[in-house]
């Protein structure tokens, strides 16, 4: 912090330094002989009059005027000249474009993002087993069906037995109960002979059936042939139930896998969830389907779109506000569940707004000024309004175009030198 402290404390006296060497003396050094130099009095100025010191008019030069700036309504500013048109670069300053962000004019709600719970799942082994293979890794990506983990289970050997078992029996059964059939029909068996073969062939099918349903709870298809070999009739690939992101991984080879017991968990990062904490004397914005604009921390520039789709149904007492359910988009998987931000609640309608960085704005009186390059040694201190924001960009929703080049580095330093002419430094007194 100290650090910090020093290197901007710096960075202000080495333009303070700058801009004396380039201004040279102030007019008040010109003594009796103002009037020779055609300054004279500033009181006794004419409107339009050049100021012979900085060269430009006399009415907007904000280094002799400084105390003007308060009366300037947004969009409106003072001129600001640097005498040498080298001073700029070499005192650090920088200027950019401004840009546009999606701005809505409400209230914005602290927020902590979560995984979608509709479109996560804990992959388990339905059975006990020993872990064969691992075949994803934390951040893989997967499709749906992609396999996950080979699990060796004795329950699903035997199951296959069972089933194949039962399958020979089927067919054993079957043949009985058609030569019964058969002989019932030529009156050489008896009725009940037949209705046994009969509930012996049903019992068989009904056997087939529970096995193949228990193959199948194992996401095992017992339509396919068995396999051969050793020790692959037991092994079970899990798979993945949808399109998504590995999150977690809590197993690898040769462990063993209990019955229910999470492996690894897959999510779809493409839509997260957002808690949103709204006071109840905002209620009335926590409608279903309501539209939302999100900020992020790490994220400054980024801004991400979503909506309500849970008001909450119960109010904290100690808070008193109510937890709000956001769906956000995430198509470039940027957000991160556990990321704090905030959430604009908005009215459907939106629109774009130009924006500087946060360091481009400075506060004179309680009022917001923005530096604009006109030269590369002439500046306009430029009053302007601003809108509400997060953590990233301040929107500027009046007293900017996209031509103006803003200085985001160094304009304290400007607004330094401002202060010291208003404080007598400068010819603003004379």
């Amino acid at each position: 912090m100290r650090n910090g402290f020093f290197t901007g404390l710096l960075a202000v006296l080495i333009f303070t330094n700058l801009l004396a060497e380039v201004q040279g003396a102030p007019c008040n050094d010109h003594g009796e002989d103002a009037a020779d130099y055609g300054h004279g009095s500033h009181d006794q100025r004419l409107s339009g009059e050049i100021c012979p010191e900085h060269n430009v008019p006399e009415e907007t030069d904000a280094l002799c005027h400084g105390d003007h700036l308060a009366g300037l309504s947004p969009g409106d500013g003072m001129l600001f000249r640097l005498a040498h048109r080298d001073a700029g670069r070499r005192a650090g300053v920088t200027t950019a474009f401004p840009t546009q962000i999606p701005h809505a004019d409400s209230e914005a709600f602290p927020a902590r993002l979560e995984f979608n719970r509709n479109r996560t799942a804990q992959i388990t082994a339905l059975a006990p087993g020993v872990i064969r293979q691992v075949l994803v890794q934390p951040g893989d990506r997967v499709r749906q069906g992609a396999p996950l983990v080979e699990i060796a289970m004795p329950e699903i050997a035997a199951l296959r037995t069972q089933l194949a078992t039962a399958r020979t029996h089927t067919v054993r059964t079957a043949a009985n109960f058609e030569r019964e059939k058969d002989l019932l029909s030529r009156g050489i068996t008896s009725r009940q002979a037949f209705e046994i073969a009969r509930a012996d062939h049903q019992a068989a099918l009904g056997a087939v059936a529970q096995f193949a349903t228990q193959l199948r709870s194992y996401g095992e298809d017992p339509d396919m042939p068995p396999s051969t070999g050793p020790d692959t009739r037991e092994r079970v690939i899990l798979r993945a139930p949808f399109g998504g992101t590995v999150i977690r991984l809590a197993t690898g080879p040769g462990e063993t896998a209990g019955a229910h017991a999470p492996l690894l968990t897959v999510s779809d990062l493409d839509i997260l969830w957002a808690a949103v904490s709204v006071p109840t004397r905002q209620l009335h914005r926590a409608q279903p389907d309501k539209p939302v604009i999100a900020q992020f921390q790490g994220l400054p520039e980024q801004h991400f779109e979503g909506r309500i789709f849970q008001p909450g149904a119960e109010v904290d007492p100690r808070t008193n506000t109510l937890t709000v359910w956001v769906e956000l988009k995430n198509p470039d998987h940027l957000l991160r569940a556990g990321m704090f931000g905030q959430v604009t609640i908005t009215n459907g309608t939106r629109s774009l707004v130009w924006a500087v960085p946060r360091d481009a704005i400075q506060t004179i009186d309680g009022h917001t000024y923005l530096f604009v390059q006109k030269a590369p040694d002439l500046f306009e201190v430029r009053r302007v309004a601003t809108g509400k924001t997060g953590n990233g960009p301040v929107p500027v929703l009046a007293g900017i175009s996209d031509n103006d080049r803003i200085v985001v580095r160094q304009g304290f330093s400007m607004k330094s030198e401002l202060l010291k002419g208003r404080l007598g430094a400068s010819c603003a007194d004379h």
